[in-house]
């Protein structure tokens, strides 16, 4: 990986890691702790890809994290009380999803030492509106 010091020997977390790929992928690059969160209707199988990827050493925590929700943020936050290092989040930016609560999750969730980031992956389907309100935070 050409930038694996983004994640390396960091503390990330996942929003919206659906099966768990990318949030696996930071596991594998060698992330200090890494927690993968989506909503509850979605942790069924994110748990059940966990357990497979443990058997061939690569392991992560499962947590429910509904954007927006302090209950939620407060719950992950327990374990790692001054915040990620990286929040990550991929196919995230979507028309029909709520920015504005993923946009809130991000900066309850990120710690506020520096070089702390977010990074999101985005793919451009013709909603400049979506993809802007975000951008413009």
């Amino acid at each position: 990986c050409e930038h694996r010091a983004l994640i390396a020997g960091r503390c990330v977390l996942e929003l919206g890691a659906g099966p768990g790929l990318v949030g696996a992928v930071a596991a594998a690059l060698g992330a200090c702790r890494i927690v993968l969160t989506d909503s509850e209707g979605t942790l069924p199988l994110l748990r059940q890809n966990k357990d497979r990827l443990q058997e061939q050493g690569i392991s992560f925590e499962v947590a429910r994290v509904e954007w927006g929700r302090s209950e939620d943020h407060e719950a992950v936050l327990r374990s790692q009380l001054n915040g990620f290092d990286v929040i990550l989040g991929s196919d995230v930016v979507l028309a029909g999803f709520d920015s504005q609560k993923l946009f809130e999750s991000c900066c309850a969730l990120l710690s506020c030492t520096p070089g702390s980031q977010v990074i999101i992956g985005f793919e451009f389907r013709e909603d400049w509106e979506t993809i802007g309100t975000f951008i413009g935070w």
